[in-house]
């Protein structure tokens, strides 16, 4: 019989995979031009937004979950002089996608109710996983808009994944 928690597990797997799918989706449409564009002083270009969804999802899984030590650099993420290549994104994302799936793939399920601290809150580790999950999607419909703005009627949608 299978649990709620391993059908949890499983089903944030497959969120965060075709989340995965999707920016990915995006990203190969893009120039390294449009991937770096910003808006605005104010806003965040598809790099930003890439970075900062590997650096939470590293952090989160990675530091709080799994107990390996905190890497992130949450300010770079957000550096609006940065610039990187399609190349470099995918690879900030097959690295830090991999690792959270290797963790969901061994994380025992007792241990989501097991709380740690972020940011002074204390948190299971479910709701690290779900609002993980939530987070991505977020910054996946921010990473859609600015493709569409910079593509028109050439970006194509990716609905059959």
């Amino acid at each position: 019989m299978i649990s709620i928690a391993r059908m949890f597990i499983d089903d944030q797997r497959a969120r965060l995979a075709h989340n995965r799918k999707r920016i990915t989706g995006v990203i190969n449409q893009l120039s390294d031009e449009d991937l770096n564009w910003r808006p605005n002083s104010e806003s965040n270009s598809v790099t930003n937004l890439v970075l900062h969804i590997c650096g939470n999802l590293k952090q989160r899984y990675g530091h709080h979950i799994a107990g390996e030590a905190d890497a992130r650099n949450r300010s770079g993420e957000f550096d609006g002089a940065a610039n990187h290549t399609r190349a470099e994104l995918l690879a900030a994302m097959e690295d830090a996608f991999a690792s959270v799936d290797a963790i969901l793939q061994r994380l025992p399920l007792p241990t989501l109710f097991d709380t740690t601290d972020i940011r002074g809150e204390s948190r299971s580790i479910l709701d690290i996983i779900a609002s993980s999950s939530t987070h991505t999607a977020e910054h996946l419909g921010q990473i859609i808009y600015i493709a569409k703005i910079r593509l028109g009627p050439r970006y194509q949608y990716m609905l059959k994944l």
